[in-house]
């Protein structure tokens, strides 16, 4: 039996496997995860542990070397999809030495511990 499936994205997403990172705070330790697969507006996204993750962080896909602002737009488990913030026209380009340059003499912290849970 085959049923009518409505799509409801905005733009078609392609099948990754990609490394990724979610940035929740600077004084946090990032949190690793997969990117399942993409598009133009947002994720599919599983992380490794149970660890409890706000609504909104940055997304960080090693691959691409992008960084995007990301709102959880459903979730299940360890596995959610996310939309990608509008930023000032296009995606934030992301590195260690652009970081440190950014932040202008800021050290980036190399904070170690859990994140808290609520």
């Amino acid at each position: 039996m085959i049923q009518d499936f409505n799509e409801r994205r905005s733009a078609p997403r392609s099948r990754v496997f990609f490394g990724g990172e979610i940035l929740i705070d600077s004084d946090l330790r990032p949190v690793e995860c997969h990117v399942k697969n993409v598009s133009n507006g947002g994720a599919n996204v599983v992380v490794q542990s149970g660890e409890l993750l706000p609504d909104q962080f940055d997304l960080i896909i090693r691959k691409t070397n992008q960084k995007h602002r990301a709102v959880v737009t459903w979730s299940s488990g360890r596995q959610f999809g996310v939309a990608y913030r509008p930023s000032s026209g296009h995606d934030e380009k992301w590195s260690l030495a652009s970081m440190l340059q950014k932040d202008a003499g800021r050290v980036p912290s190399l904070s170690t511990r859990p994140l808290a849970s609520a």
